[in-house]
């Protein structure tokens, strides 16, 4: 992007230096992720963060993450900035999200009306990419007013169109522009369009046959004959060719009032309530390049000139859309039915009732096609991520095709669709041939929704029978249900309804749990108990229990009353709390979306109990101990509707209530949310990897079939050596490419054993210090995925020494921490299976080894596969100037002494071991390859057999021209 000169002064740009490599570039890296803005499945390029936040905008949060107790967001731009930041200077970067439901918001354009035949609406602008980045911007527009000055006795109008002289203007008015034409200060304005621009001696000729008259609608005298015209607001328009206004118009034409004034306006683009962007000039039909409709969505912009902006026809539309981008992206583009190419002839657009000044009341926010403002609740889908799959990263085109195939169904795909924007997720990058490092970093994260998790059920309370009285006087029977596991019974006894003053009795197992025994073998407690009142206590006693488990209790059952000593007093209805024990209930299952029914009944079915209450009372509480309560309701109804609560759990009970007098408490129901109020992480405890299993199967395909790509993978933050074990085994090719994840990505096969040299893996998280926590505010994580840091340093050896340069013991710039430490320990364990593990040394954080996931020892290194990458790009770069070139000794000792000084100069460099030319590389083009079999068949084989910069053996390249099949290289 180019700088803005917003305000008068100088300004400097410091561009970055180019390069000085002839040699192809191999610090080039790909990040496949989530982003705010941007354009979808589009590969950009970036050399900066500024460049990066500018067009895929701040990290946006994801889900709560319930265990953490933070907010989760994207890992797409802390991964690029510690690319940067670790020395990488270029990088394409592909936004990935569901394009089905990721959606634009639209803006009313204020003041520009869209004129068809039989109807005026209103013009809305897009949000230039999908996305909820663009919810808080705001548009407005102002009129731009430039007066001309008309050549005496030239302005004629009539139905069939106007024509007009005027001197040369300060500003020059070209094909398209829009002029208004007032004969008179009182009488109607003509809004007309320029169609020919021809300059005679006396001045400048406008012309043209496309216009409308325009008038109030309290106008006292209206042209005659027109046609039913068009209303909006407080005017009318008619067409010019639909009404004879040749008799209105002649005879003032002359006149020294007549004015033309030529129309253009500003577009301004706010954010809240400051003023971000704006664009002058812009004009209002699409034949003109500065026509608004010519402000590009990003799509436009990037898709289909490999991710760098889209150039347009013409000179003047390309400085339009540059000027739109000088400072920074402009937030708006034109909708899809404003276009140029969606431009018919049947519609125009006019300035009706935009203002010459800039009214904060007039600046408009997002709205729907119907004009309201969108629903707050829906923000959250525009992003295109209500789910994460890993099908968001991926193609359904090609996640079944081999690594031996895929190269083959991207190019056929690419050659019947001829454009790149067909490809999809880690696919787009295909075609980018620059590229040779690949990392996607938010891959690894866990799913989220908004369903609220399960709540482990509670420990079931006990239903507390009704109290019988013994033989023995004054004794009581209390008996309640059996709940499983349960290793005691804990009883409370009180005057009290509300256990103030308890007396406990614990009923316990005859034997007590032994450490490691099994729940099983212990015996159950008793369900029922005898409790002895002295006979000098006389009045009621209340009576509860709850169960225990080891380490847990159940909620506490319902509440029974008994009234020492008995007596025809029971029957009185005034003091029967024994009649009046309510069992509460909720119908979860048939209550309407959002909301639960609760009702309560007598437990011993005592209708005429219930006859007798005045009111019940219901209450609720955030805790099961009812510390901190509330009484909902206080009727005569036996059910109330409650409205779930997102995020919430609310515990309730409900008593009767006959005067002063009220009967006990029920038993506690519990209620969960449904639904929750933000998008929430998957617990831990449900991760299963088969998303990552996806994405890093098919990114190893992808990098196989281009043969020139590395992938750089990570795991999620909390696996650890168990996890990277389980990981492995589903991940490494077998016999059986059974795949459980839910794409249908199949496991790699023992045929694909080669392509797991394409990728490398490494563990644990980095915290970096340019992203410090806040831990007040919790505005950020620091810790991130390596992908970025490891690219970043694998692009900083390759500028540095070379990409053959092993990145292994170097330091990593700005890591202050890991996730999680490794032992020292588990270090051998995870070395054995290829992970290459981030250690805290003397000098710094750093890589302990460089090796691919590749068992196979001569390319099991990350510099060894580099160096072949390297060469197979010089060896087709080079090779493209022998395409045409007949096979002969001549030719081919000529390609040999070509590449024999390519390798020496790779040599002098280090990028092969050797203490001479001969044992470090082998050009070989002689008649051992080149036989007259293969000559016959139009091939020329070259073979390069090189030695990289640790002991190894000789590594083979062939690189085969055929007439048939081009030219093709291949690793023997």
């Amino acid at each position: 992007m180019k700088s803005s000169l917003l305000f008068p002064g100088i300004y400097f740009e410091v561009p970055h230096p180019p390069v000085k490599n002839k040699l192809p570039r191999m610090d080039i890296a790909a990040f496949v992720g989530f982003a705010a803005s941007g354009p979808l499945h589009t590969p950009v390029v970036v050399e900066d963060m500024i460049q990066f936040r500018d067009i895929f905008g701040e990290d946006i949060p994801l889900a709560w993450d319930t265990e953490k107790g933070q907010v989760v967001k994207n890992y797409l731009g802390s991964t690029v900035e510690a690319f940067f930041r670790n020395g990488g200077l270029r990088c394409w970067i592909v936004r990935v999200a569901d394009e089905k439901r990721a959606s634009s918001y639209r803006f009313t354009l204020p003041g520009v009306l869209q004129i068809g035949a039989s109807q005026i609406k209103s013009v809305k602008l897009a949000a230039r990419s999908p996305g909820n980045w663009s919810k808080n911007h705001r548009t407005n527009t102002v009129l731009e007013i430039n007066q001309l000055q008309i050549v005496t006795q030239t302005l004629s109008i009539d139905n069939h169109g106007w024509s007009a002289v005027v001197r040369s203007p300060a500003v020059q008015v070209e094909t398209g522009d829009l002029l208004k034409i007032s004969l008179t200060p009182h009488d109607p304005s003509f809004y007309v369009f320029v169609d020919t621009v021809f300059m005679e001696e006396n001045g400048t000729r406008l012309s043209g046959t496309n216009g409308f008259l325009c008038f109030e609608k309290a106008f006292s005298s209206p042209p005659a004959e027109i046609v039913q015209p068009l209303e909006w607001q407080d005017w009318c328009l008619c067409p010019l060719a639909d009404a004879d206004v040749t008799a209105y118009s002649s005879g003032v034409l002359s006149q020294t009032q007549s004015q033309i004034q030529l129309l253009r306006f500003e577009i301004q683009a706010w954010k809240g309530s400051v003023l971000t962007q704006r664009i002058g000039n812009v004009t209002f039909h699409p034949s003109h390049p500065r026509f608004f409709g010519n402000l590009p969505s990003d799509k436009q912009l990037y898709a289909r000139h490999q991710g760098k902006i889209q150039p347009v026809d013409g000179l003047e539309k390309q400085l339009f859309v540059e000027q739109a981008n000088q400072s920074s992206r402009f937030p708006f583009c034109a909708s899809e039915e404003h276009t140029s190419k969606a431009y018919n002839g049947s519609r125009n657009y006019l300035p009706l009732g935009m203002g010459l000044l800039t009214r904060i009341d007039e600046i408009k926010g997002p709205v729907s096609d119907d004009d309201d403002v969108p629903d707050p609740q829906l923000f959250m889908e525009q992003d295109g991520l209500q789910e994460f799959h890993s099908g968001l990263f991926l193609d359904d085109k090609f996640i079944s095709a081999g690594s031996s195939i895929l190269g083959q169904e991207i190019e056929q795909h690419l050659y019947w669709d001829d454009t790149t924007s067909g490809l999809h997720g880690i696919y787009s990058l295909f075609p980018v041939q620059e590229v040779t490092l690949i990392a996607v970093p938010d891959a690894i994260h866990r799913k989220w929704d908004r369903i609220a998790p399960k709540l482990p059920n509670p420990f079931p309370a006990p239903v507390l029978e009704k109290i019988r009285t013994t033989q023995e006087e004054n004794v009581i029977l209390l008996q309640w249900s059996r709940v499983e596991r349960a290793i005691a019974y804990i009883i409370e006894q009180d005057r009290s309804k509300d256990f103030k003053s308890p007396i406990a009795y614990c009923i316990r197992n005859v034997s007590q749990p032994v450490a490691g025994e099994t729940q099983e073998l212990l015996s159950e407690p008793e369900t029922s108990h005898r409790v002895s009142l002295e006979s000098t206590c006389e009045g009621v006693f209340f009576f509860r229990v709850r169960a225990k488990l080891l380490g847990e209790v159940s909620l506490w059952s319902n509440t029974r009353a008994k009234i020492i000593p008995e007596s025809a007093f029971l029957e009185c209805c005034t003091a029967s709390p024994e009649l009046w024990n309510l069992q509460l209930i909720s119908n979860d299952d048939s209550s309407p979306p959002g909301k639960v029914i609760l009702s309560w009944t007598s437990m011993d079915n005592r209708e005429d109990a219930l006859a007798l209450v005045e009111k019940f009372e219901l209450q609720q509480a955030n805790d099961a101990e009812f510390n901190s309560v509330k009484t909902i309701d206080n009727g005569k109804d036996q059910s109330i509707e409650i409205k779930e609560q997102p995020d919430a759990v609310f515990y309730f009970r409900v008593r009767g209530r006959r005067g002063n007098s009220t009967g006990p408490w029920s038993n506690i129901e519990r209620l969960g949310p449904s639904t929750l109020s933000r998008m929430t992480l998957q617990p831990l405890s449900q991760f299963e990897h088969d998303e990552v299993l996806d994405v890093h199967r098919a990114l190893v395909r992808l990098c196989k079939a281009r043969g020139d790509l590395m992938a750089v993978l990570g795991l999620p933050r909390h696996f650890r050596k168990e996890n990277i074990m389980a990981y492995l085994a589903d991940f490494l090719p077998t016999a059986s490419p059974v795949s459980k994840a839910t794409s249908g990505v199949p496991g790699l096969t023992p045929g694909e054993n080669d392509s797991l040299g394409f990728a490398a893996l490494y563990y644990p998280w980095l915290a970096l210090k340019s992203r410090t926590f806040d831990s007040l505010k919790r505005t950020a994580d620091p810790y991130q995925p390596p992908d970025g840091a490891i690219t970043g340093l694998m692009a900083r050896r390759a500028l540095e020494y070379g990409p053959w340069s092993a990145p292994a013991a170097a330091v990593l710039e700005n890591v202050v921490a890991l996730e999680p430490p490794v032992a020292q320990a588990h270090w051998e364990q995870l070395l054995r299976v290829h992970i290459n593990v981030i250690h805290n040394r003397s000098a710094g954080f750093m890589p302990l080894s460089e090796e691919t996931l590749s068992f196979e020892d001569q390319r099991r290194y990350i510099h060894v596969r580099r160096l072949l990458i390297l060469l197979r790009r010089l060896a087709l770069r080079e090779g493209q100037t022998y395409v045409f070139e007949p096979n002969s000794d001549d030719f081919r000792d000529r390609v040999r002494n070509q590449f024999e000084a390519l390798l020496e100069g790779l040599y002098n460099r280090g990028a092969f071991s050797g203490v001479t030319t001969d044992s470090a590389y082998r050009v070989v083009t002689d008649e051992s390859v080149n036989t007259n079999s293969q000559i016959n068949l139009g091939r020329f084989i070259m073979e390069i057999h090189v030695a990289p910069s640790q002991p190894l053996k000789f590594l083979k390249i062939r690189l085969v021209q055929s007439d048939s099949q081009g030219m093709f290289l291949q690793e023997l």
